[in-house]
């Protein structure tokens, strides 16, 4: 069976062997824990990997910030893309055929390497959803819908991105949950944590690591 439950066909499991002893090369993205190097050091060191970035916009170079609202692709993902559409486009998990055999093989493996990449216990735990927004709208109204109740406390920040307030809004209503906001440090301007810690009702907390706004970081 493949992690999304379906059984795998020979083919499928030929192609995946395939896949992973073929040699690095554009079809294949390793998800590697590095050592972060200073933040003042990050972005000159990405930033040749950012084809887009490498252009002058009012006579200077361009500095990209609505990564929220879409992402630019390093030159890694670009040439993957490049080579999945020229030589495997196909459906996943919806056919038998040889190319849908290795794009539902190459599919998988990108699974278990994200699930390998954040400590998940098993690749079926990796749901892929076309952007955070729908994966919040999903975990709301699946686990929230499903787990929360009454009494029950929905912490998030008084600096959330509407796309992680209204989904919260809906489900404390609809469950009797009681929507919570954590505040801002004075002194820092990060997430103050502990007041979510002395709740003593059960809480969900959907807060994210870096706060949309201004980067802030629960502290």
């Amino acid at each position: 069976m493949g992690s999304s439950g379906l059984p795998r066909s020979g083919l499928e499991l030929a192609a995946r062997a395939a896949l992973a002893s073929r040699s690095a090369g554009r079809l294949r993205l390793r998800a590697q824990a590095v050592d972060a190097p200073a933040a003042a050091e990050l972005g000159t060191g990405i930033r040749s990997d950012f084809p887009v970035l490498d252009q002058r916009v009012n006579g200077r170079p361009l500095v990209y910030f609505d990564n929220a609202a879409t992402s630019q692709k390093p030159l890694a993902v670009l040439e993957a893309m490049e080579g999945y559409y020229r030589t495997t486009n196909s459906n996943v998990h919806r056919g038998v055929h040889a190319l849908s055999a290795r794009a539902t093989a190459m599919y998988e493996a990108a699974r278990d390497q994200v699930a390998a990449f954040v400590g998940a216990g098993e690749s079926r735990e990796v749901v892929f959803t076309r952007n955070a927004s729908e994966a919040m709208n999903l975990v709301a109204y699946s686990w929230g819908m499903s787990n929360l109740r009454e009494g029950d406390e929905i912490i998030i920040s008084t600096a959330e991105h509407h796309s992680n307030i209204v989904p919260w809004q809906i489900v404390a209503k609809k469950t009797g949950a009681r929507l919570r906001a954590v505040t801002l440090t004075k002194d820092t301007e990060e997430l103050d944590m502990q007041g979510a810690a002395e709740r003593p009702h059960e809480a969900c907390i959907p807060l994210p690591r870096v706060q949309h706004s201004w980067g802030s970081e629960p502290s």
